[in-house]
């Protein structure tokens, strides 16, 4: 007699067999999580014990087979050190061969007024700057308020004259409109150009003037000669967070 009950079983272990396999198949298109290969840390200066502290990673993936991951940080006020951990996604499969460049901000939130040492975990030739923290000296968040800049690019002028071009568009108001005041560029330590796009608030003509624009593009000059390979360009931006962009000359 043809046993049902057998034919039964058989099917849920094939089916079982067959999730099973499924399962351990799709368990290989996960990527493993591993150290990113960080090259170095840009360290802005110009922060306060009140504001969001941030620095920038940057580096090359060997190929297209890693992606950015999550970047860890802990804080020894003790010691005045603050260690970044970076790690990005390997995955399995066909990989061009190519240097990856990579930029991630990290964020490591408020500390106290100090000197700190930047390191990166299982990347000890990673070239690092002190992290300067001054105390806070208003509740304000900002020295100025910043323009919403979208984008930041390095250009050339005359001779070795460089100059960062800043664009963005205003937001809209009921009452008034944001301009442009003053863009203050400065070359610090570590190699990094900040820039600050000082806005205000005005009210009148210049709001109803046919030359006024919500879309604005801003060249300011970099102060100096370029003497470095790469620079980060670091714009503090209306959100409170920054704008970064790495560049090489």
């Amino acid at each position: 007699m043809f046993n049902i009950y057998a034919v039964g079983l058989m099917t849920i272990g094939l089916s079982a067999g067959v999730f099973s396999g499924s399962a351990s198949a799709n368990d290989d298109f996960v990527p493993q999580l591993v150290t990113a290969p960080v090259e170095r840390v840009f360290v802005p200066l110009g922060f306060d014990s009140n504001d969001n502290v941030e620095v920038v990673l940057h580096g090359h993936f060997p190929n297209t087979c890693y992606k950015l991951g999550p970047a860890l940080y802990s804080v020894d006020e003790a010691t005045k050190t603050v260690e970044i951990e970076a790690l990005s996604y390997q995955y399995a499969g066909g990989c061009a061969q190519l240097m990856v460049p990579f930029t991630q901000s990290v964020s490591v939130g408020l500390l106290k007024e100090g000197d700190y040492t930047v390191t990166v975990k299982q990347r000890p030739d990673a070239r690092t700057s002190i992290l300067q923290v001054n105390e806070a000296t208003t509740s304000q968040p900002d020295d100025y308020l910043y323009a919403p800049v979208d984008s930041a690019s390095m250009v050339s002028l005359l001779g070795d004259t460089k100059a960062v071009k800043l664009e963005g568009e205003f937001p809209l108001m009921f009452d008034g409109c944001m301009v442009m005041k003053e863009v203050k560029v400065n070359v610090t330590q570590g190699d990094v150009i900040v820039v600050q796009p000082i806005a205000e608030i005005v009210r009148g003509e210049p709001c109803t003037s046919d030359q006024h624009s919500y879309k604005f593009s801003v060249t300011a000059e970099i102060p100096g000669v370029l003497l470095e390979d790469e620079y980060l360009i670091h714009v503090r931006v209306t959100s409170g967070e920054s704008l970064n962009k790495y560049v090489a000359l």
